[in-house]
């Protein structure tokens, strides 16, 4: 699907996605994944979103958790180096407003990465903005999204700070 989902987000995945289709929700809903990927990296997932419909509003939380487990590591010269690990920590915390056909999201994250040792750790935000048909899904709905990813934020590593990866997304779902 691609960036399709942009322009689809009605569960508790748009907290990633885009934050604004938390606003979409009239259940609470919440997300659990393990996942046990190759070359001993593990991805630990949960979010809960909780929607208020009569506001047309939801707000929502997750934490996302990315592990290596130790492996070897190597200096310059290809010397055995010790044991390595990396991890990566994701906290959000998010909200949306629908007004009619159009929906607005914010998200906060908290960023937190470590590698062999070192911590690097800075706050970003998610936004977004999706405009809903009135048309049921049976009737062929046809709605668009638009959403940033980390629009700031740094990760600095010993002396060397690099910008996190910024994103924009526009998605349509019919």
């Amino acid at each position: 699907m691609g960036e399709a989902f942009t322009g689809l987000a009605d569960d508790v995945s748009a907290l990633y996605w885009n934050p604004a289709g938390m606003s979409r929700l009239y259940m609470p809903e919440a997300s659990f994944t393990y996942l046990d990927l190759f070359g001993d990296t593990q991805q630990h997932y949960a979010a809960y979103a909780h929607p208020f419909p009569a506001r047309g509003s939801a707000l929502g939380a997750s934490v996302s958790y990315l592990r290596v487990l130790p492996f070897q590591g190597y200096d310059n010269s290809a010397t055995k180096a010790g044991s390595v690990s990396a991890s990566d920590t994701v906290l959000t915390v998010g909200g949306a407003q629908r007004w009619d056909r159009l929906g607005a999201g914010v998200s906060i994250k908290y960023i937190r990465s470590e590698l062999a040792g070192v911590v690097a750790q800075t706050p970003t935000l998610d936004a977004g903005l999706m405009w809903l048909s009135r048309a049921t899904p049976r009737e062929g709905r046809f709605d668009l999204g638009l959403a940033g990813s980390n629009l700031f934020g740094k990760l600095k590593y010993d002396r060397v700070a690099s910008p996190l990866p910024r994103s924009l997304r526009l998605g349509a779902s019919w």
